[in-house]
């Protein structure tokens, strides 16, 4: 069996843990979601970029993440994927 830790879940694995919910009970799936949303807003909260502490040259504000930013699709797959680590 394939082991993943919540941070590094890829999307393809969500899909698979929801049919597996759809035949085991929703428990397992509010868990498991719940276990990757913690994981989730733990990565954005320890990522200085995305809390908008991170200046920029330019001398404008810094950019901060909302909460409809980091619930887009394009937005949430590069958080994940570690693209605003820094």
């Amino acid at each position: 069996a394939r082991v993943y830790r919540p941070q590094t879940w890829p999307l393809a694995f969500l899909k698979e843990v929801i049919i597996l919910c759809r035949k085991n009970g929703k428990v397992f799936l509010q868990e498991a979601l719940l276990l990757y949303f913690e994981e989730y807003f733990a990565k954005i909260k320890s990522n200085p970029f995305l809390l908008g502490k991170v200046e920029r040259n330019d001398g404008q504000r810094p950019f901060k993440a909302s909460f409809e930013w980091i619930l887009k699709e394009d937005n949430f797959l590069k958080i994940i994927e570690g693209y605003y680590d820094r």
